[in-house]
């Protein structure tokens, strides 16, 4: 197998995408990483599709200038405005992110399944269309939660303040009437443990983020592009929004990281 020891770059609009790398990072270890987080102009769900494709575009320029062998969009929105234009203009693999609502049909049991991402990605054709593939036998409610980003991306993660957001997204569901939540953002898979606090223990929650990393490494065997070094690889973080929003990403890996191995 020819090695390649160049990094892989995982993209977000902030912190969101760092869940993905912990994936990564534990999933393929002898593997380097660059990750670029826009965090200067998030939240990206709210924006015009036309914003979100130049951010994300410059954004995959630096990767790219980085020579990354690959890219991770490891952002359902920026996924969801943008994948078929990135291919089109970069000469490099190119992943994406969408909502594992596949992954929720295919264990669903009673009840609808919720779907908690960006207002974006809920209203663009792609999401639509995985409805189509895989949801028009189930109830399927989307719930758009732009806020719940914004407190990530801040790390305003305290029980009280997620739980007051929680209450203004599922107060009108009565209990029982949902199944699963799929966490259509990767910003989200950091308020996991606290929804399932929320719900005691009475929902599933589904994300895409081992399946994505599944993917990336399946895509790099094929290209005969997995790293060929047996020391443990490097982590580069760059985030656009200045020293805090480095910090909160850092503290999330070493933490990710940590609970990982613990």
């Amino acid at each position: 197998m020819n090695g390649n020891n160049q990094p892989i770059g995982f993209f977000d609009s902030g912190v969101g995408g760092i869940s993905v790398l912990i994936e990564a990072v534990r999933g393929l270890p002898h593997e380097s990483f660059v990750y670029w987080g826009d965090s200067l102009n998030a939240p990206y769900g709210v924006k015009t599709v036309n914003e979100v494709q130049a951010l994300t575009i410059k954004s995959v320029e630096a990767l790219v200038d980085k020579g990354v062998k690959a890219i991770v969009i490891a952002c359902n929105t920026a996924t969801s405005a943008s994948i078929e234009l990135l291919r089109e203009r970069f000469h490099v693999q190119i992943i994406g992110m969408e909502p594992a609502l596949k992954l929720a049909v295919d264990t669903h049991i009673q009840g609808a399944i919720a779907v908690l991402a960006t207002p974006m990605t809920l209203k663009e054709r792609k999401f639509e269309q995985l409805m189509a593939r895989v949801g028009l036998s189930h109830e399927i409610i989307r719930i758009p939660a732009p806020a719940l980003v914004l407190a990530v991306e801040s790390n305003n993660v305290s029980e009280d303040a997620l739980f007051a957001l929680f209450d203004q997204y599922f107060e009108s569901y009565a209990q029982g009437s949902i199944d699963s939540i799929v966490l259509g953002c990767t910003h989200f898979i950091f308020v996991k443990e606290a929804l399932i606090r929320y719900f005691k223990g009475s929902i599933r929650i589904v994300d895409g983020n081992q399946g994505t990393i599944r993917h990336l490494e399946k895509t790099l065997m094929d290209l005969q592009a997995l790293s060929s070094s047996e020391d443990k690889g490097a982590v580069e973080i760059m985030m656009t929004g200045g020293a805090t929003s480095q910090r909160i990403a850092e503290e999330f890996l070493r933490s990710g990281l940590t609970q990982k191995e613990g």
